[in-house]
């Protein structure tokens, strides 16, 4: 709006001129133009283009919006003086190309050198971070942008640039940054520690195992009925450590991608009759069917698959405490199998779908407190899930259950299988 206005006045002051040298002559000479319009005529043009662009200097300044021009047949270097700042220096201090190069930290000399030679030779634009060692002693970041313009005959006329400090925005990467890195190595000392944890604890588990069942086959024999309940209830919380263990062991195995699979082709509704009996035979309160056709084909570790299912399912009866049935349903279509378990629970809220898959994420649940967890088995069944190239998810309305349901290809006939 500015440049339009003033060339207007431009204009109009240029006819002005004009009329100012319109003469009559008689005798056929020319009359030279008075010196004094020429001199008025360029004054009033530099005071109409000062008074237009006066608001947009200002606007620039405001911003510390860093403007420089290099006229390259003259080897002439203009800065304005937010650019000037930008390097430490005064207003008053005259800029060459080569007191630009030597305020530059000595190890980006040479790219910005570069850079800017490369964009003059190839009419490309130059785009550059580059640090600044002011005169203040002060190092700052710098952004620049620009290009060079040519003439008719495509010479290199001048070259444009802007330049920004962005030394804040640097300094908050480098923190960023660094706290990424912390959080890494921290990431890393957890998975270690789960690891080694794991392994420490399966080794008195185990002894204690061992001798939890001899102590049973002894009350058996004694035909103490107390010491055998109260035995049983120890196994049983056994079984749930040995879980939680190898659990544990999974996901360290996970993040340094050492989880074991032993691939062969399958059939899935075997495996899934297989977990469902075993399941069944560990509870009393809910009873479990199948519904679907055998032949379903999967490549893929059948027992992986199983442990999926006995996570799905145990969690099935956890969270549907006063209700008394679960329902697996396996279908299939030209590319793929779905394996669904649906209880009729509790429930999820939405908000707790969207993250029930993350790693230790828990769903608290004040009306539920017997159902407790890690929140890794979700997790680690995913992930096996995501091996298998297939994809899990949950479908749930709050009271009313929830169906959580994964897929996975089916073998392709004439597939190799190694």
């Amino acid at each position: 709006m500015f440049d339009a206005m003033a060339q207007q006045q431009l204009i109009s002051l240029q006819a002005a001129g004009e009329q100012n040298f319109s003469y009559e002559s008689t005798t056929g000479e020319i009359p030279s133009a008075p010196r004094n319009l020429d001199t008025t005529t360029e004054q009033k043009k530099e005071q109409v283009l000062h008074m237009y662009h006066q608001p947009l200097d200002l606007l620039l300044e405001s911003i510390e919006l860093g403007l420089w021009r290099y006229d390259l047949p003259l080897n002439r270097l203009v800065w304005n003086n937010a650019c000037k700042r930008h390097f430490g220096l005064s207003p008053d201090t005259e800029v060459t190309l080569d007191l630009f190069y030597e305020l530059l930290h000595p190890d980006d000399r040479a790219t910005t050198r570069q850079t800017m030679e490369r964009s003059i030779a190839e009419n490309s634009i130059y785009d550059i971070d580059y640090r600044a060692i002011g005169m203040d002693n002060q190092l700052r970041w710098i952004h620049a942008t620009g290009r060079c313009f040519y003439d008719d005959h495509n010479k290199p006329e001048h070259f444009d640039c802007i330049m920004v400090d962005i030394t804040e925005r640097k300094r908050v990467e480098q923190m960023l940054r660094q706290q990424t890195d912390l959080l890494k190595e921290l990431e890393m000392r957890k998975d270690e520690f789960i690891s080694m944890a794991s392994h420490e604890l399966k080794t008195p588990i185990t002894s204690i195992k061992g001798y939890t069942q001899m102590l049973q086959n002894h009350s058996k024999k004694a035909g103490d009925g107390q010491a055998l309940y109260y035995l049983s209830i120890m196994n049983g919380q056994l079984n749930k450590l040995i879980d939680l263990v190898n659990d544990m062991l999974d996901i360290s195995r996970m993040q340094v991608g050492k989880l074991n699979f032993r691939d062969a082709l399958f059939d899935l509704y075997t495996v899934v009759q297989e977990t469902v009996r075993n399941i069944q035979a560990t509870t009393h309160t809910h009873q479990l069917s199948i519904e679907g056709v055998p032949g379903v084909q999967i490549f893929g570790d059948n027992d992986r698959i199983g442990q999926v299912l006995i996570n799905l399912l145990t969690n099935a009866i956890k969270y549907s405490p006063h209700a008394n049935r679960v329902i697996v349903h396996i279908a299939a279509d030209q590319e793929y199998a779905t394996v669904s378990v649906q209880d009729f629970g509790i429930g999820i809220d939405e908000a707790h779908r969207q993250k029930i898959f993350e790693r230790f994420y828990q769903v608290h649940d004040t009306a539920e407190k017997g159902a407790s967890g890690l929140g890794i088995g979700l997790y680690i069944s995913n992930q096996i899930i995501k091996r298998h190239e297939g994809r899990m998810k949950v479908e749930s309305v709050r009271g009313e259950g929830s169906t959580f349901s994964f897929t996975l290809p089916l073998f392709q006939r004439g597939k190799s299988l190694s």
